[in-house]
């Protein structure tokens, strides 16, 4: 059907698709608007003509700047694009009741290349369930892609939606013009992907684009890999298909370098499948000189894996190349430029791997640059030998313990041993409380948890009605049990028990028909260890008693001895912040 016209030449879109998901590719407006958009580029043309079922799904100019914006791609773009949409008169598409409602809410855009296939695995180890989606437009790496896609989503089980449309004459026409990228290809490949999403039960769904970290986060960014691309698109699918279909990429939060490690270190293992085996030069044939197999050479290398076998030329015979690379990371180890030094690191972790392949004069200058970064290289080394993601997100993962001790009742204020004994706050206890809530209010605190014996529950109680959040009991957080002493005040518990008592004894005896340390750290702990599991990135406040925020005090300092244990004091109405 014809979509639309690019200058003077009408462009048709007749897609073919491969799956047991879809019956029919429709060119809604989205898909239009993105196509046309890759005819533009490779037609180096700002005028985009297109016919329209509905309205714009998105203001005109800021669509157009947009559109300008992944097209100017400040590396590879031929000419400055400044994209003007122009209407034409309306088109009545067809029905979509080809197309069969699925129960999918994550699809990832597939490619067979690296990145795409660690976002998978990484999907997988989530436990989410995403289904794939490749596009066949005629890339000069089409072959080797589509072998490899059909090879990893078999292995892995996966439905695979296969689209091919209609690009090829252009590819050929502006490949060398464009450097050998596709202009504003991710936006084309996120609208097809957006559109299957749009057949999900799913009120919200996620569509996948691996992108790394030093892609992502890159100060000086690809125009299609950037935080704004994300954004944008996101909110322009959301608003078209009128339900959450929000662009992400799980794997922004770490280096290519890094994925290389942990697949090297777990994935290999528990997926079968090596990085060898997906695919990334652009000519499709591991040609070893194109910008996809150096970078993917150096992140292997970097990784920990050994020079890609089956390579046509080994990148690093290329004494230009590799020296550019080398005073680059120079200068970027150095802080003279704002590209991560983590990405440099790693290039000369790389180099220095394969140094004894390297002419001499290059083989000098490197070892002058690897002497000035030493102790650097070695911790970069280090970490990546032993790396997983799991460890990194762990250390990221930030909950914030608040721990409070009830308020003051009148036997605390007469020294008596209440244990679990049932007692309510005094007048001062009630205003501790609500000088507690008050003071929280600022921290947003997500949850309270609190002890459900009387004191703590009333406290807690009057700390919610600042908070505005509710309140899980758990007698976990009960108070010691100190069987036959409890009801006594200290000083009759000194009079009886004062021989031979100290904090050794304190801590290592059981009282009477009550409860060991071991039993209260058991307990404790258990919470804590639930709390990790749970509650990532979370601010929970805790309400408990005197001995159990001395038992939490220890869970973050599990070396103290007896008498340092009864020596952290938690008085009424105070607070103890942990980070977990």
């Amino acid at each position: 059907m014809k979509i639309g016209k690019i200058g003077n030449k009408n462009i048709y879109f007749l897609p073919k698709i491969e799956s047991e998901t879809f019956k029919t590719l429709l060119a809604d407006d989205l898909i239009k608007i993105a196509f046309l958009s890759v005819v533009a580029g490779y037609e180096k043309t700002n005028d985009v003509f297109l016919f329209l079922e509905k309205k714009l799904p998105e203001r005109k100019k800021s669509l157009e700047n947009f559109l300008s914006y992944i097209l100017n791609d400040r590396y590879f773009a031929p000419i400055k694009f400044k994209i003007q949409l122009h209407i034409l008169k309306k088109q009545v598409g067809k029905e979509k009741k080809d197309n069969i409602k699925h129960e999918y809410n994550k699809l990832i855009l597939f490619s067979g290349g690296f990145d795409t296939t660690s976002t998978l695995l990484y999907a997988l180890d989530q436990g989410w369930d995403p289904m794939l989606l490749w596009i066949d437009f005629g890339q000069k790496n089409a072959k080797s892609e589509e072998k490899t896609v059909k090879k990893i989503a078999k292995k892995l089980d996966r439905n695979l939606i296969i689209i091919r449309i209609n690009l090829k004459r252009y590819v050929e026409k502006g490949w060398k013009d464009w450097s050998y990228i596709v202009p504003a290809r991710n936006f084309m490949f996120a609208a097809f992907g957006a559109f299957v999403l749009s057949f999900s039960n799913s009120s919200s769904n996620y569509l996948m684009l691996g992108v790394p970290k030093e892609e992502y986060y890159h100060p000086d960014p690809c125009v299609d890999k950037s935080p704004y691309f994300f954004r944008f698109n996101s909110k322009l699918f959301t608003k078209f298909y009128n339900k959450k279909i929000k662009l992400i990429s799980p794997i922004k939060s770490f280096t290519k370098t890094e994925l290389v490690a942990h697949w090297k270190n777990v994935w290999l293992k528990k997926y079968k499948i090596h990085p060898f085996e997906t695919t990334s030069c652009y000519f499709g044939i591991k040609c070893g000189i194109c910008n996809a197999c150096v970078k993917r050479c150096l992140s292997f290398l970097a990784g920990g894996l050994e020079l890609e076998p089956g390579l046509k030329r080994n990148p690093f015979h290329d004494e230009n190349l590799v020296e550019v690379y080398i005073r680059r990371c120079f200068e970027k180890v150095g802080n003279k430029t704002k590209f991560p030094k983590e990405k440099a690191l790693d290039v000369l972790l790389a180099l220095k791997r394969v140094q004894s392949s390297l002419s001499n004069g290059i083989k000098k200058l490197l070892k002058k640059v690897l002497g000035n970064v030493e102790e650097n290289l070695l911790k970069r080394e280090k970490y990546l030998k032993n790396f997983s993601l799991e460890n990194l997100e762990n250390k990221k993962k930030k909950i914030f313990l608040y721990v409070v001790r009830h308020g003051e009742t009148e036997e605390n204020s007469k020294g008596i041993l209440l244990g679990r004994k049932e007692a309510m706050l005094n007048d001062k206890g009630k205003k501790e409380a609500h000088s507690l809530g008050k003071k929280l209010q600022k921290e947003k605190i997500d949850i309270i948890f609190s002890s459900h014996l009387k004191r703590a529950q009333q406290t807690a109680e009057i700390i919610s009605q600042y908070l505005k959040k509710p309140i899980k009991l758990d007698k976990r957080l009960m108070e010691r049990n100190l069987g036959i002493f409890e009801g006594l005040s200290k000083k009759e518990f000194f009079e009886k028990f004062q021989t031979g008592f100290d904090s050794e004894m304190a801590y290592h005896s059981t009282p009477p028909e009550g409860e060991s340390t071991k039993e209260v750290q058991k307990r404790v702990f258990s919470f804590l260890e639930e709390i990790k599991k749970n509650y990532s990135n979370k601010k929970i406040l805790i309400v408990t008693h005197s001995f159990v925020s001395k038992m939490i005090n220890k869970y973050f300092h599990p070396e103290l001895s007896a008498k340092e244990f009864f020596s952290f004091q938690l008085k009424n109405g105070k607070i103890k912040k942990f980070k977990l």
